[in-house]
């Protein structure tokens, strides 16, 4: 009996010896006020009206690119012609600046005008006869800008009591 009660102490005190003791510790708990606040998870979608604006704003600026680049200018030339006063009858040079844009648009802008063998500066725009008669819709205003083409194919109005100059 001896030899029992000496192998049960020995496997008591091996297993007490080996045994691992955890010490549980209570938790703190957190403090509870009368105002508790949830938090909730913040989600966020993508604003349709947001992107939709963002979308325009992109396809503006692509057209204001295009619009720019069509109306680059190609070329410009500086040529002598000869302008047919129609109040007065007589001839006077003129000095026209020509402006052809990427688009295929023609500009005509008159610099100046011999008059008495000086030239006098003249900052106008000169007009097309053939678009002015495209546009007319009355027949007396078709008749009139035909009539005018019988000098030439463009119209520059310095004063319209005075100075009426057709250029071919």
């Amino acid at each position: 009996m001896n030899r029992i009660l000496f192998i049960v102490t020995a496997m008591f005190m091996s297993i007490t010896a080996s045994a691992q003791f955890t010490i549980y510790k209570p938790i703190q708990e957190p403090v509870v006020t009368s105002q508790r606040s949830n938090t909730i998870p913040i989600i966020s979608f993508p604003d349709p009206l947001e992107e939709r604006m963002r979308n325009q704003a992109v396809a503006q600026a692509i057209a204001r690119e295009a619009q720019a680049r069509a109306m680059e200018i190609v070329s410009s030339d500086i040529i002598t012609a000869d302008g047919y006063n129609f109040i007065s009858e007589t001839y006077s040079p003129l000095k026209v600046k020509i402006i052809r844009r990427r688009n295929g648009q023609v500009e005509l802008h008159c610099l100046g005008i011999k008059k008495n063998g000086n030239w006098s500066t003249c900052e106008k725009e000169i007009a097309s006869l053939e678009a002015m008669y495209n546009k007319a819709t009355e027949k007396s205003a078709k008749d009139m800008i035909l009539e005018l083409m019988e000098y030439g194919n463009y119209l520059l109005i310095i004063n319209p009591k005075t100075e009426v100059y057709i250029i071919k």
